[in-house]
């Protein structure tokens, strides 16, 4: 089961739904497109990456503690052994967040949002 936790406390979803554990991670590569030859390139390291979590929480009231606990300024710490790629992964939640009725078993609670790995 994943746990995850900030200063302000611990939250335990159910599950984080698979279909959501997707991460991108952009190259900072930039390209020189020379005028007279080919181009030449600056690397940089590549960003953090991002993903798109969906949290299970067995109720509504269990879903809205872990909203409020993400619109603190802090940073979170994913623990599931389960999955390697969210295994130890330290976050900052952006962009917008949402609850919504599972549908799939219309008692559970989907708490959707945005993070980006931070170190």
């Amino acid at each position: 089961m994943p746990t995850i936790t900030a200063v302000s406390g611990t939250t335990t979803p159910t599950l984080i739904l698979a279909s959501s554990i997707v991460g991108s991670q952009e190259a900072r590569t930039i390209e020189h497109e020379l005028l007279d030859g080919p181009s030449a390139y600056t690397l940089l390291p590549a960003g953090p990456r991002k993903f798109a979590l969906e949290l299970l929480y067995p109720s509504e009231a269990d879903a809205e503690a872990a909203r409020t606990m993400h619109t603190l300024p802090q940073s979170f710490t994913i623990s599931y052994p389960e999955r390697l790629m969210l295994h130890g992964l330290q976050y900052v939640r952006f962009g917008e967040m949402k609850i919504a009725l599972d549908p799939d078993t219309r008692r559970r609670f989907v708490l959707t949002l945005n993070i980006s790995e931070v170190s």
